[in-house]
């Protein structure tokens, strides 16, 4: 089965290259690698453009889900996999993300998570996101489906932030989701400056806020865009 891996990012210059000689070295001839970004001000393009196998979309329109659905767009594959540009891919994931997708069972799935810190705290947050949960399932573990079920979806809807755990709500509507080995290393970055406790709190009340009903829109002030110059 082909796959399309689509990679949103703003300003990831310092982490865009890493993943993607990462992804090069798991790719067949016949899948392809999107990078679509949102308006960089950093070397984020610069480096992207040194890998010649790798598509380079300048999205028309700003936000993490209008980059989604304008890479999602151009894909050729029959499976998508949507990345962050400061996931950490391990040896073989691609393999496993191929070898559950022949089961039927599953429309689509995410990866298992471990944070760049290896603490108790990090570890507990770890095992709580590799909980087979919709509340525990956000954009940073990766999320791989088949074309066809994207289509049915509708796509990502064109929200300021949740777009991932929206997404997830309405697929497991549509089907069964899995989590899958080998994790995916995030960054700790955001909670590194923000303090882990206070931003522990911000996800805690914006995911509570969205299942409320509360706008998105309002709710993203609360979250703005991170930067490689935040690390």
């Amino acid at each position: 089965m082909t796959l399309s891996v689509i990679i949103p990012c703003l300003n990831e210059a310092l982490t865009i290259g890493i993943l993607l000689e990462a992804l090069l070295k798991q790719v067949s001839a016949e899948d392809e690698i999107i990078v679509v970004d949102g308006g960089s001000t950093d070397q984020t393009c610069k480096v992207v453009r040194q890998f010649e196998k790798v598509k380079l979309v300048e999205a028309s329109r700003q936000g993490r889900a209008l980059q989604l659905n304008e890479g999602a767009d151009i894909a050729k594959g029959v499976l998508f996999l949507f990345i962050h540009a400061d996931s950490g891919l391990p040896d073989q994931a691609l393999c496993a993300l191929k070898k559950k997708m022949r089961d039927p069972a599953y429309i689509g799935g995410s990866f298992q998570l471990r944070f760049d810190q290896n603490t108790i705290l990090y570890s507990f947050l770890s095992r709580l996101a590799n909980s087979n949960r919709l509340i525990a399932s956000f954009g940073d573990q990766g999320l791989f489906l088949r074309r066809d079920v994207f289509l049915q979806a509708g796509g990502y809807r064109e929200i300021p932030i949740m777009e991932d755990v929206d997404m997830v709500r309405r697929l497991s509507r549509i089907g069964k989701l899995i989590k899958i080995p080998p994790p995916l290393t995030t960054s700790t970055r955001r909670f590194r400056n923000n303090g882990l406790v206070f931003q522990l709190l911000i996800n805690f009340l914006l995911l509570l806020g969205f299942y409320l009903g509360f706008p998105p829109s309002s709710l993203k002030m609360f979250y703005p865009d991170k930067s490689s110059s935040a690390r």
